[in-house]
C-alpha cells in the first residue's frame, strides 16, 4: 500500500515586482506518494523553479495548501521551514555545492555534523565509511575537480 508523502492543493505564489504583480505559479495540485519519481518539466519561465523552492521548504506559497509527510506546511514561520528541511528533506544541487580546496573527506565530515541525527550516525561509524560507496583511495587528500569526482563526493539525501 502507497503512503501518501506530499501533496499540494491550489499552490500559487505571486511575487510583487514594484507596482506589478508576477503570477509565478497559478493552482497546482498534486499528489507524490512514497518511493514514486517524479519529474517537473517545461519551460523556462513557467514557474518550475519556484515550485521546487516551494517543494523545499526554501518559500512558503502566496496561497493553497502543501502537506509534507502529513503535516501542513504551507504556513510555516521560517525557522520552522528550515527545521523541516534538516529533518525531512535531501537536496541534490547540479554543481553539488562542494567547498572548493576542501579534502573529500572534509566536505563529507561538514555535511555530516550539520544535524544532531547525523552527527549521532557520523560518530557510530569511521568517517572514511562515508566515502568508501565513492571509491576515493585517498579520502584526506583528494581535491575534487570534476563533475563526476564532485558527484562522488556528495553526500545523498539519506545517506549523509
Amino acid at each position: 500500500m502507497s503512503t501518501l508523502l506530499l501533496k499540494t492543493g491550489n499552490l500559487t505564489k505571486d511575487y510583487n515586482v514594484g507596482p506589478q504583480v508576477v503570477h509565478a505559479l497559478r493552482d497546482i495540485s498534486v499528489e507524490i506518494e512514497q518511493g514514486e519519481f517524479v519529474a517537473v518539466m517545461g519551460p523556462s519561465g513557467s514557474g518550475k523553479s519556484t515550485f521546487m523552492h516551494l517543494l523545499g521548504c526554501l518559500d512558503t506559497p502566496t496561497t493553497g495548501l502543501y502537506i509534507l509527510d502529513g503535516n501542513d506546511v504551507s504556513s510555516l514561520t521560517r525557522d520552522e521551514l528550515a527545521e523541516t528541511r534538516n529533518r525531512k528533506i535531501g537536496f541534490v544541487f547540479q554543481n553539488f555545492n562542494l567547498l572548493p580546496r576542501t579534502t573529500a573527506l572534509a566536505n563529507v565530515e561538514l555535511r555530516s555534523g550539520m544535524h544532531p541525527h547525523h552527527a549521532a550516525v557520523a560518530e557510530m561509524k569511521p568517517k572514511r565509511y562515508w566515502l568508501k560507496w565513492a571509491f576515493l583511495t585517498a579520502p584526506t587528500t583528494f581535491l575534487p575537480s570534476s563533475q563526476g569526482e564532485s558527484n562522488s563526493v556528495s553526500p545523498l539525501p539519506g545517506h549523509s
